[in-house]
């Protein structure tokens, strides 16, 4: 067994003392999972960030969903270097990035759990920051960390992902403003087995489904918005889960990510937050009606009224508003005008993407610039330690 300081690595602190990571020499400490499809021109670059982790005792487990590039052939080159990359394949149904979720769950032999995409980047520093939290405190079931975004290069990142507010986690998310997604949070993987893992049946908001969950479940967790950012989430158009974002599809899973939240906080003993609903029916119910899906529109009203999360002077904002978009009467100037009057009731603060950090703090890897210089990669990006 041997010890790494966290904050020789880091410019922030777990603590007012020196945080250690303790790795355990029977196993890996931590299960990165990561769903692939398609995505032969970026995944390297997911794995070269995680190939050059400060902290190496981890695996990777890739399931691929069905891609039809060289995804795999990309992948399995990774694995023949490093034996700590597993390729898998789906192997059942349904299709989806969750579905290949929980096959790497139930792979995994870590203690912790990390969730990446295919398009994402981990900084150097991200799991031996987050292991050291979550092994400081045993009763924490997940922890919350910093993110920032990008589009084309990493160390162009300039917006934080969300930031704390002091208001209530569960509440945020409701209204759409959640303060992590699906690579925000690293978990502790029985606690993650206990919550009932990925939703498979949702092609969209997998990941605010599964926060309400364990938001209203009462799980332990902490936000460390006091360290520093430790994931690059790529913001592009071609982002499999904004691809088409108003098709049917995607608006019936939206709709049934809803239904979905209402058993949760009654299951969480939280139905005080039934109508903080109205804010994601409200965004459904009406682009449903703008993409022309009013049987859509017209039954989440209609549930969402008899569920409580709206009130019948709301539904009739809605129902008004929908009308008007639907019928495009909305073109008219006064119609305009009045539905934007009335959608103002669901209109929800937010900081969502919407706060500046000035400068990227480190490069989120190193091979590549080893490369480009002749160097060679420590030896913890070479090895596999434990």
């Amino acid at each position: 067994m041997w010890r790494m300081s966290l904050v020789a690595a880091t410019t922030g602190s777990c603590s007012e003392t020196d945080c250690t990571v303790i790795p355990d020499p029977s196993g890996p400490t931590v299960t990165i999972c990561i769903p692939s499809y398609n995505r032969a021109d970026l995944v390297s670059e997911t794995l070269d960030s995680l190939v050059a982790q400060n902290y190496p005792d981890w695996e990777a487990i890739v399931v691929d969903d069905g891609s039809t590039d060289d995804s795999q052939t990309v992948v399995n080159a990774y694995a023949a270097r490093d034996p700590r990359v597993r390729l898998l394949s789906r192997n059942r149904a349904p299709k989806g990035a969750c579905t290949c979720r929980n096959i790497a769950v139930q792979h995994a032999q870590g203690r912790f759990l990390l969730f990446l995409d295919t398009d994402d980047l981990l900084a150097p520093f991200c799991l031996e920051q987050r292991v050291a939290v979550l092994q400081s405190d045993p009763a924490l079931d997940f922890a919350v960390f910093p993110m920032l975004i990008f589009s084309e290069r990493p160390e162009d990142a300039d917006r934080l992902w969300n930031v704390e507010t002091g208001e209530d986690d569960l509440e945020r998310v409701l209204r759409l403003d959640p303060i992590c997604q699906t690579t925000g949070t690293l978990w502790r993987v029985d606690s993650f087995r206990r919550l009932g893992g990925w939703h498979e049946e949702l092609g969209i908001w997998q990941d605010i489904e599964l926060h309400i969950r364990a938001f209203a479940g009462k799980l332990g967790y902490v936000k460390r918005f006091d360290l520093r950012p430790d994931v690059y989430l790529r913001e592009t158009l071609g982002s499999l889960s904004r691809g088409d974002y108003h098709s049917r599809g995607k608006l019936e899973s939206r709709a049934a990510v809803a239904r979905l939240a209402a058993r949760s906080l009654r299951e969480g003993a939280r139905s005080d937050m039934i109508s903080q609903l109205r804010y994601i029916c409200s965004s459904v119910i009406y682009e449903a009606a703008t993409a022309g899906h009013l049987d859509i529109a017209a039954d989440l009203r209609k549930w969402a009224e008899h569920e409580g999360v709206l009130t019948s002077g709301e539904r009739r904002r809605l129902r008004f508003a929908e009308l008007a978009r639907a019928s495009r009467l909305d073109r008219i100037t006064p119609v305009r005008t009045l539905r934007d009057s009335l959608m103002r009731t669901f209109a929800a603060r937010t900081t969502l993407g919407q706060v500046r950090q000035p400068r990227v703090p480190d490069p989120p890897h190193r091979l590549r610039e080893c490369r480009d210089s002749g160097d060679q990669p420590s030896s913890h990006e070479q090895q596999s330690g434990s």
